[in-house]
């Protein structure tokens, strides 16, 4: 291959890393927290109330409850409990936005609670899909659609560099003194190992952030051919107030559930169209045997009149057209949900090693533009937009790293608190990024990198240790029993914290006792003596060998 075609290459993955790279760390870094997104939700809620743990059989259940709903409410949720699926409770939100909890008493009558939320994994959730940007999901999301587009041109272009010495290094990691040489072969050994992997996180998020506005597109163009102008809306008609008293019970249709795929597990019965002519019950589920179309489920669709199953809208595993099952295949692919817990355990792994490709090709932009001179005892000043992008790495990227548990804990202290803080996780999670920017900018990255990694470390220790506290302590207010169900967080964040601790002491080490001449070496400037003449022509020669070095990247 042509040098000049690796060399453009090469400027576009580096230039195109650069422009994306902390934004993907930060999607990667929560996309791997939202892999066990209910479990975060149980872990920050509070010990739920003897009303709120109530259930009831589902059958007298639902006929209550649509017999005396709201004509107001258009859905509602019945919840089923995993050890009894003829038991559950119902959920539905009011027009102010308050989600309320349904149950029956003694007495058969209904009883509404407050709802518990679980805003956790809501919140793990929003960063993942906006990057870190503190931006509505509506602005952030179509960004996150355009970074996904040029990390997929990233990707191309990177395995195009790679193609040269691919055999000679494809499995080499080099670990001495040359530290660049390191970066670079920790870079290469993830990108090229993960690339179908990555291929197929780009093109899925692509897609998903960006398919409103071609649908928007589709409406305004394809779909308008043939449609008069100011055509009116089909006006759809409401139903009776009885229809609900003739609707299928829940039990019956758990019973068809059952017949059309053993492998399947009912979790809900979402009931949509109450207030219209044309409702639909949607039975959310889970088979890790097959793909399913969302994060944790797959869907079944009735008619709440008959029984029917409404194959043409069903999203079931196994049961689909190619069509319906190659979609779901895409879906599957980013969401991990599939093959149960070993594959969300590797798409952790998976989603971490992503956040550490972005964060080596940072480093790598950063430790080629080094100006270097092992004759001089005295550091050389560095170019100012390799110490931005050197802070901005740092602060930006750890920041996230200690926002997120802290977000965590936040919510849950909250929730044990008893108080309604709106946007509490996110609020902490972007203070932390800020604080993290502000001292890397202020202070430098040599400064601030091991210091915030320490932050790190200790951040994502209060996780397992909330819960130590909460099991120990039920008096405490985020005290309740221990759930097994959320073991894999715990476990996951200690062993981070342990790693994060590793990371800041080797972080530490070199910037007491690196290398002279780099942005990670942490000085004193006041202490530095005066250059000479002989050694100032020195750094020029330095900084000029250095300029021709970067033109020719």
């Amino acid at each position: 291959m042509k040098a000049e075609i690796v060399r453009t290459y090469k400027v576009v993955h580096t230039w195109v890393g650069i422009l994306s790279g902390v934004m993907l760390f930060i999607a990667f870094y929560a996309g791997a927290f939202t892999m066990f997104k209910p479990e975060i939700g149980r872990w920050a809620e509070a010990a739920p109330s003897a009303l709120q743990g109530a259930s009831s059989p589902v059958d007298p259940l639902a006929k209550a409850f649509f017999a005396t709903r709201d004509k107001a409410i258009g859905s509602a949720v019945l919840v089923l409990e995993r050890q009894r699926p003829d038991h559950g409770r119902m959920r539905y939100t009011d027009r102010q936005g308050a989600s309320w909890q349904v149950t029956l008493d003694a007495g058969g009558r209904l009883r509404t609670v407050a709802a518990q939320t679980g805003p956790a994994g809501h919140f793990v959730d929003e960063v993942h899909r906006n990057g870190g940007l503190p931006l509505d999901g509506a602005v952030a999301e179509p960004i996150i659609g355009m970074v996904a587009l040029l990390y997929a041109l990233a990707l191309i272009s990177g395995v195009v560099i790679l193609l040269p010495s691919l055999v000679k290094d494809l499995l080499v990691l080099r670990i001495g003194a040359n530290v660049k040489r390191f970066w670079l072969d920790a870079h290469n050994l993830i990108g090229i190992t993960s690339l179908p992997f990555h291929l197929a996180i780009a093109l899925t998020t692509a897609g998903f952030c960006l398919h409103d506005w071609v649908y928007e597109t589709q409406d305004a163009t394809i779909h308008a051919i043939g449609k008069p102008a100011g055509a009116p809306e089909r006006a759809r008609g409401k139903a009776a107030p009885d229809a609900s008293a003739d609707w299928v019970a829940p039990s019956s249709l758990l019973a068809s559930a059952r017949a059309i795929s053993a492998s399947f597990t009912p979790t809900e019965l979402t009931y949509r169209g109450l207030n219209g002519p044309k409702a639909q019950v949607n039975m959310g589920g889970e088979d890790w045997s097959g793909h399913m179309r969302a994060p944790r489920a797959g869907f079944m669709n009735f008619n709440p009149v008959n029984g029917q199953l409404n194959k043409g809208i069903s999203l079931l595993p196994h049961r689909q057209n190619n069509w319906e099952a190659s979609l779901s295949a895409i879906f599957a692919l980013h969401f991990g949900s599939f093959g149960g817990t070993p594959v969300r355990l590797a798409y952790v792994a998976m989603g971490l090693l992503g956040a550490i490709l972005f964060y080596t090709g940072n480093l790598l932009w950063i430790e080629t533009r080094l100006r270097k001179n092992r004759q001089l005892s005295t550091p050389l000043p560095q170019p100012r937009h390799v110490r931005w992008v050197a802070a901005l790495t740092v602060g930006l990227c750890l920041g996230a790293v200690s926002g997120l548990p802290l977000g965590l804990v936040a919510l849950r202290w909250q929730a044990g608190l008893g108080l309604d803080l709106p946007g509490i996780g996110l609020a902490v999670f972007n203070t932390a990024l800020g604080l993290g920017l502000l001292a890397a900018v202020l202070k430098g990255a040599a400064w601030a990198g091991y210091r915030l990694t320490f932050c790190a470390a200790v951040a994502t220790l209060l996780v397992p240790l909330t819960s130590a506290l909460a099991g120990l302590f039920p008096g405490l207010p985020v005290g309740k029993p221990y759930s097994l169900d959320v073991l894999w967080i715990d476990a996951l964040s200690l062993l981070g914290a342990a790693v994060l601790l590793w990371m800041a002491l080797r972080v530490r080490r070199r910037a007491r006792s690196g290398e002279l001449h780099s942005v990670w070496r942490e000085l004193d400037a006041a202490m530095a003596p005066l250059p000479s003449a002989q050694t100032h022509s020195s750094r020029i020669s330095s900084h000029q060998t250095a300029s021709n070095q970067m033109e020719q990247m």
